[in-house]
C-alpha cells in the first residue's frame, strides 16, 4: 500500500534550492496568479506514483525508488553549488536524477497519453475500415468469448472511423511503466555528454518550472524538423538550484564550471519559462513577474 496520498512530482530538496527564507514565488498558469508558497505545497498530486492493481490497491514501489534517488542526489547538487568537482559516479547518479526529472512530471504523462491515444485511434481506423474484416473480427470474438455482440459490422466500422463518437482513457499505470523504461535509457545518453555548470552572478538567479529539463534545437535545424535529446547540436538545460544550471551538449566527457553572464541567465530563464507546463518557480516575486510577462504568459 502507498505510504502517502500526496506525491510530489518535483522533489522537495530540489525546490528548496530555489527558496529564499524557506519560501518560493510561484506563477500558476491555470489560475493566472503569482503567489508565495512553501515547497511542500507545490507540485503535488494524489497517488501520482502509485501503481494500481485490479482490486484498486496502490503500490508505493515507485515512490520509494524516487526517494532513494533523491537521497543520493542531494549531496551531489550541494557539492556543485559549492563549485566542488564531481566524479564519474556522481555524474551517473545525477544523470539518473535528471532522467526522472524529465519523466516524472505531468507533462510527460500528458504527452504519453496523447501519443498513445492518437496511435490507438489510427489503429482502429485501419482494423475496422473494411466492413467484411470487421464482421470476421466480431464473429471470432463471439466464438472465443461466448459473448454475443449486438452491433453490426457496419455500425462498428462507422463508429471506429468517427473520432467524435468515443474517447480513450489511458490508465496511469501505462505512463508509469514508460517512465521507468525511459529512465533506464536516458541516463546513458546524459552521462556521455559534455557538461557545463553555469553559475548565476551576484544579484541574479535561475528559475525552475514543473517541466525543468529544457531542450533547445540546433541553430541550423530547418523549421519544423524533428529533434530530440540525442540530436547533434541540441542543448539541454536543467536548473539545479537558483545558483546553478546544468547545460548538456554533444557527446563527450567534459565537466566544466563557468560564471554565467547576466544576459545568459536571463536567456535561459526565458527559455525555461516559455516551456513550462503550469508552474513557474523562483526565489522572489519580481523575477517571476518579469519572466512571465516577458514570454507573454500572463
Amino acid at each position: 500500500m502507498s505510504k502517502s496520498k500526496r506525491h510530489h512530482y518535483l522533489p522537495q530538496f530540489y525546490l528548496e534550492g530555489f527558496c529564499r527564507d524557506g519560501l518560493l514565488w510561484v506563477y500558476d498558469k491555470d489560475k493566472k496568479e503569482i503567489r508565495q508558497q512553501t515547497p511542500i505545497n507545490i507540485a503535488v498530486q494524489k497517488y501520482y506514483y502509485s501503481f494500481e492493481n485490479d482490486d484498486g490497491e496502490r503500490d508505493a514501489e515507485v515512490e520509494g525508488l524516487l526517494s532513494i534517488i533523491e537521497t543520493y542526489t542531494k549531496p551531489i547538487i550541494d557539492k556543485i553549488n559549492k563549485r566542488d568537482d564531481i566524479d564519474e559516479t556522481e555524474k551517473e547518479t545525477l544523470s539518473i536524477f535528471i532522467g526522472f526529472l524529465y519523466s516524472r512530471v505531468p507533462r510527460f504523462e500528458t504527452n504519453y497519453n496523447d501519443n498513445k491515444e492518437r496511435i490507438l485511434r489510427h489503429m482502429n481506423k485501419i482494423i475496422f475500415a473494411d466492413e467484411k474484416r470487421t464482421e470476421q473480427i466480431l464473429r471470432k470474438y463471439e466464438r472465443d468469448t461466448g459473448i454475443k455482440i449486438d452491433v453490426s459490422a457496419k455500425e462498428l466500422s462507422e463508429f471506429a472511423l468517427d473520432d467524435d463518437r468515443y474517447t480513450i482513457e489511458i490508465h496511469r499505470n501505462e505512463s508509469l511503466k514508460m517512465m521507468l523504461n525511459l529512465c533506464k535509457k536516458l541516463p546513458i545518453y546524459f552521462v556521455q555528454m559534455d557538461w557545463l555548470f553555469l553559475f548565476a552572478p551576484r544579484n541574479s538567479s535561475f528559475i525552475t518550472t514543473d517541466d525543468p529539463l529544457v531542450l533547445i534545437p540546433p541553430r541550423d535545424l530547418p523549421d519544423n524538423a524533428p529533434y530530440g535529446i540525442a540530436t547533434k547540436g541540441a542543448q539541454k538545460f536543467v536548473p539545479l538550484s537558483q545558483k546553478v544550471c546544468l547545460a548538456m551538449f554533444d557527446r563527450g566527457d567534459k565537466i566544466n564550471f563557468r560564471e554565467a553572464y547576466r544576459e545568459e541567465v536571463r536567456g535561459i530563464n526565458l527559455s525555461i519559462t516559455s516551456r513550462s507546463d503550469r508552474f513557474v518557480i523562483a526565489r522572489d516575486h519580481a523575477l517571476v513577474k518579469n519572466v512571465v510577462e516577458a514570454v507573454g504568459l500572463n
